[in-house]
């Protein structure tokens, strides 16, 4: 009986706080292992194009939210930036859909010419696992290649050079 007691002891008060512990520790460290592996990363444009290649379903997003209300070139260029894209990776021979984000409403994709929400939007295209080009307004110009997706984000004038075209094209 005195052997169960000390068992029982030696489980209570400070140890379970310890055990407690070791445990969300390992817990953080399997999270943080596993973004690290499965999350996001930054690719060249060689590989990324290699992805493209082996893919035949990709999904444009032009992401209207960030353009200042009075900016009205700047949209019209980000539009037109993703119908060229859009027709090159058609003449590439992949299946494009084109999705467009403007405050909480998300038209395209499947329902093609029926708002909804942004969130039902991103679902579809997950679920069908498009590479993704996302086109977005910011100061800085930048083109960011992931595994599963590209940013192409600017300002008009960077828009209007439509340079992504030519990642696809090439």
């Amino acid at each position: 009986m005195e052997e169960k007691e000390a068992a029982q002891i030696s489980f209570s008060g400070i140890n379970k706080w310890v055990l407690a512990l070791v445990g969300v520790l390992i817990v953080v460290v399997l999270a943080f292992a596993y973004s690290n592996y499965y999350g996001e990363k930054e690719i060249s444009s060689v590989a990324f194009k290699e992805t493209l290649n082996g893919k035949g379903y990709t999904a444009i997003v032009q992401d209207l939210r960030e353009i200042p209300a009075n900016d009205s070139i700047a949209k019209l260029n980000l539009q037109n930036c993703a119908v060229q894209l859009s027709n090159a990776l058609a003449t590439k021979g992949k299946n494009v859909s084109n999705y467009a984000f403007e405050g909480e409403i998300c038209y395209g994709g499947l329902a093609s010419g029926t708002a909804r929400p942004i969130s039902e939007c991103l679902t579809e295209i997950n679920h069908d696992g498009r590479l993704q080009f996302v086109l977005s307004y910011n100061e800085t110009s930048k083109t960011t290649f992931y595994n599963d997706k590209a940013t192409y984000t600017g300002d008009a004038e960077f828009m209007n050079e439509c340079v992504i075209v030519s990642y696809v094209s090439n």
